[in-house]
């Protein structure tokens, strides 16, 4: 059974401004370009990329870099303010969650 996750902590109005975002960036603004036609192909690509990102969180979930690395460290912070046995249970707990659920970001804030 497949279940349905949403872009975490994300409204439509945010997914419509990320999306937005990339449009602009596939699409930027040069001087000698019709603005209008600009304009479509950025309005085009915007619904494309919403309509992606929304079908993508139907079977990943995408969360924040910033929020998946707050939330390895409060699980790791979580140990030490319980002592020193839970402090090398949590550290390792929150070491392996991050690196399986986000390799990448697990690089960046090993010590």
């Amino acid at each position: 059974m497949e279940t349905t996750i949403t872009i975490k902590g994300m409204t439509d109005q945010q997914i419509t401004a990320l999306a937005r975002e990339y449009a602009e960036e596939i699409y930027p603004h040069e001087e000698d370009e019709d603005i209008g036609q600009m304009e479509f192909l950025r309005s085009s690509a915007t619904k494309h990329i919403e309509t992606a990102l929304k079908k993508l969180s139907q079977r990943y979930c995408l969360v924040e870099k910033s929020k998946a690395i707050k939330a390895y460290k409060a699980m790791s912070d979580y140990g030490k303010e319980k002592g020193v046995e839970c402090a090398k249970c949590a550290n390792y707990a929150a070491r392996v969650w991050m690196k399986r659920l986000f390799p990448e970001i697990a690089k960046e804030v090993e010590v």
